[in-house]
């Protein structure tokens, strides 16, 4: 989802958009691929976000997230590191496989002091949304979980922060990167049915005993009422 609109946002980029494209759990393939270039900025945006799959992917998930930022880090004079949210620093913390690589990417790449890890949640068409919409347009019942809170931020809103920061000069090692609006995921769901003019009484509420997806303290908040109008225009393209 991100990399479509950094590529909007970066036109005269290197773009890889996919596995597809280059596998950068295979860090042969990915030094043969980027051995003869060199750049000012590498956006690391590529990540697996199914936390099943991480727990049964872990060597994979270790590399994509972590292991592979060694690699990019020798061929650019700075690294941007697009994270998740830091729940690994939440009193109530249940490790699993996917935090615990991203918190290892985030040191990896805090190593060199001209590196940025950005924090976030996003959304955008796919993910959550993807999925939303493709069982709501069917006519299929889904679930919202009404004890998860978080405040997503639109990729479109995401990239173009990202298109800022590489645009100036920062030493800022951390951004937290988030949404006007903290709902839980069940809102979310109802609100992006109305949104996109699908059947909101199909989503019903549960509950869950899976982590706090909030971003504390935020450096830079995007409106989730434009979050919403990017979805609708999403959806019509």
């Amino acid at each position: 989802m991100l990399g479509r609109h950094l590529k909007d946002r970066f036109y005269d980029a290197d773009v890889i958009l996919g596995r597809a494209e280059l596998d950068l759990t295979n860090i042969e393939k990915t030094k043969s691929w980027i051995k003869n270039k060199y750049y000012s900025t590498i956006i690391h945006a590529a990540a697996f976000t199914d936390l099943d799959y991480c727990e049964n992917n872990k060597k994979r998930t270790m590399i994509l997230h972590a292991s592979i930022v060694d690699t990019l880090n020798n061929f650019c004079d700075r690294l941007i590191y697009i994270s998740t949210v830091p729940v690994w620093e939440k009193e109530q913390y249940e490790e699993n496989t996917y935090f615990e690589s991203k918190r290892a990417g985030e040191e990896r790449t805090a190593k060199r002091d001209t590196n940025v890890v950005v924090r976030t949640n996003i959304y955008g068409r796919g993910g959550i949304v993807g999925w939303a919409h493709k069982n709501l347009n069917k006519g299929r019942a889904i679930n919202g979980y009404e004890d998860v809170w978080f405040n997503p931020v639109h990729v479109d809103q995401l990239s173009h922060f990202i298109k800022e920061i590489t645009e100036e000069k920062t030493n800022k090692p951390v951004y937290t990167i988030a949404g006007d609006t903290m709902l839980n995921k069940y809102d979310f769901l109802k609100k992006i049915a109305e949104t996109l003019e699908l059947d909101s009484s199909l989503i019903a509420p549960i509950e869950t005993k899976k982590q706090n997806l909030l971003l504390e303290n935020p450096d830079k908040t995007y409106s989730l009422k434009q979050g919403m109008e990017l979805i609708k225009y999403d959806y019509k393209n």
